[in-house]
């Protein structure tokens, strides 16, 4: 019998600004949203989160990085859910 497999996503962003600036307002307005539709898709199992419930944030010689780590169950909810993320399908 095949064992269950799980795929992991991971995404790294150099930050711009602060989440907090108005730089980076529209996509911090985003986050929320986007992690509503991915935690409730079919297949999603869990998500690296700190307890802004972003990603971890880093600090590498002074550039900021946000990490997003998540682990699906199946392929296609995890398409679908950045495809929708990214077409403002949330």
């Amino acid at each position: 019998m095949e064992r269950p497999r799980h795929l992991a996503q991971a995404n790294v962003a150099r930050q711009r600004a602060p989440l907090s600036s108005p730089m980076m307002g529209e996509f911090a307005l985003a986050l929320d949203p986007m992690y509503r539709v991915a935690e409730a898709s079919p297949g999603f199992v869990w998500r690296l989160a700190s307890g802004e419930r972003h990603g971890v944030a880093v600090v590498e010689d002074g550039v900021a990085l946000t990490v997003n780590l998540s682990v699906w169950g199946r392929t296609r909810p995890c398409t679908r859910s950045s495809t929708a993320a990214r077409t403002g399908g949330i």
